[in-house]
């Protein structure tokens, strides 16, 4: 009899009575190396990936340290690329595209703002040449200069390198661009999204101020939204 192994206890056996679950789960001899694999690499993962302490200590040195405020926006960043993503491809309409652009905006501009970096003046008055883009197509390369921002950040915060302020300024100058390209393919402006978000964050912090109540809450959105 081939030697078969239960998914349940990992334990190789050629009798499902010296199985030690005593269930009758077996693989074959393609599905074992497959599973050994896998396991291995959950093991692997265990044991190399940063220790919560670890990671902690790289974004707070002290409350003066930027660190995890660029992580935090480098990650909202990314989150709102993908919804941008996500109103192309199921066409949610104008309205929306707006709100998603202007939160990119809200993030890219923060991330420029903490790396010294003037964000201010990025695209003004410029149209991007792409070639004969599409707002989609736009969107993709959005996603990689994302991407970009995110590895730039990753050696940062993760790695405690030194940020590479080169890098991470071209990236964020190449997702502005595609912002751009994205709004005038969709005949947007600039403008409308800055207002946009401006009003909508004056909704859901009226005061002036962030707290994660009214981030929890959501004024400015309708129940259920």
């Amino acid at each position: 009899m081939n030697t078969q192994i239960c998914v349940n206890c990992n334990y190789y056996f050629s009798d499902i009575h010296s199985c030690k679950c005593r269930k009758e789960i077996r693989m074959n001899k393609n599905e074992i190396v497959q599973h050994k694999t896998i396991v291995f690499h959950q093991e692997m993962i265990v044991a190399l990936a940063k220790s919560n302490a670890d990671t902690a200590h790289a974004l707070y040195f002290d409350d003066s340290d930027t660190h995890a405020l660029i992580n935090h926006m480098a990650f909202g960043l990314f989150g709102e690329v993908a919804e941008v993503m996500e109103n192309l491809v199921e066409a949610k309409g104008r309205e929306n595209l707006v709100e998603e652009l202007g939160d990119c905006e809200f993030y890219l501009g923060r991330l420029a703002q903490l790396v010294n970096y003037n964000s201010l003046m990025l695209i003004h008055g410029v149209t991007p040449n792409l070639g004969g883009t599409t707002a989609l197509n736009a969107t993709c390369y959005a996603v990689i200069k994302a991407g970009n921002i995110m590895d730039a950040v990753k050696r940062l915060t993760t790695y405690e390198k030194e940020l590479n302020v080169e890098d991470l300024a071209k990236a964020i100058t190449g997702m502005a661009y595609c912002l751009e390209s994205i709004r005038v393919n969709s005949n947007i402006t600039r403008q409308e999204c800055f207002e946009h978000n401006i009003n909508k964050l004056g909704k859901r912090y009226s005061g002036g101020t962030y707290s994660n109540k009214s981030a929890q809450e959501r004024a400015d959105k309708t129940k259920g939204e």
